[in-house]
């Protein structure tokens, strides 16, 4: 019998994109990503087959070669994929663009996202996929993420101290705390003072060193409903209040 938490896969696989160190990127950090807990041990075969060194894989490849049910989101008037929608929609919104049009959130997902080329980066806190907590391999899950919780706060705070993205967005209410224990991490602090993103603390952010941090509840949990537009919004307003402020300094 395969032990998982020995596969490469497990202390590797960081999530999806190309991030180039120097460019402007953003980097959306969530739980885990959906499907069978008892895929994983094939997911952990693909990802040694596409042996990418430094953790991140070409989410349209992956999830073409996983086969027919994960190819689904990749071609064509496809379905938009629930929580990669919401992502899209607040980056374009972080960009000043358009977030209401599906089409273009559609065509952003089959031919941009988490693709060479482009500054959205997929982190996983988890190298697991399943449905929810209601999956019937739950115990199971829960023991394994117990197992290899440091290791991936570790991983996920080395690749964010590596590449310095310009927006750091963590998403997934349960989480926060292991997310604010990241964020500590990179910017070496005992103790970090939030602001409310919006009107209430629903989202938090706070402006680090190098790079914008964000909290906020999942995309697709009920108390995320209407938040989409105001949140893209409030971070462009924020990440070019700093951009301003850098140039400032550097006129001076």
């Amino acid at each position: 019998m395969v032990d998982i938490l020995q596969l490469p896969f497990v202390k590797k696989k960081i999530g999806y994109g190309f991030p180039i160190s120097g460019n402007i990127l953003h980097f959306y950090v969530g739980p885990e990503e959906g499907g069978n807990y008892s895929e994983n041990i094939i997911r952990a075969k693909l990802f040694d087959q596409m042996n990418n060194e430094d953790g991140f894989l070409d989410v349209a490849k992956y999830h073409l070669k996983l086969g027919l049910k994960n190819a689904r989101f990749f071609s064509g008037r496809c379905n938009i994929q629930s929580t990669w929608g919401k992502l899209i929609a607040i980056d374009h919104g972080v960009r000043g663009l358009d977030v209401t049009n599906k089409e273009v959130i559609r065509d952003y997902q089959v031919n941009h996202f988490a693709r060479k080329g482009n500054h959205m980066c997929l982190l996983e806190l988890s190298p697991f996929s399943s449905k929810s907590l209601s999956d019937s391999s739950w115990t199971t899950k829960e023991k394994d993420l117990n197992e290899i919780s440091d290791s991936r706060l570790n991983l996920i705070t080395t690749k964010i101290k590596k590449y310095t993205p310009k927006l750091c967005v963590f998403y997934s209410l349960s989480h926060w705390d292991k997310y604010k224990q990241i964020i500590q991490s990179c910017e070496s602090a005992n103790t970090i003072n939030y602001k409310n993103l919006l009107n209430d603390n629903k989202a938090l952010y706070y402006q680090g060193k190098k790079t914008l941090f964000v909290l906020l509840h999942h995309p697709v949990a009920p108390t995320f409903n209407n938040m989409t537009n105001p949140v893209g919004k409030r971070i462009h307003e924020l990440l070019f209040k700093s951009q301003r402020k850098v140039n400032k300094e550097n006129q001076n």
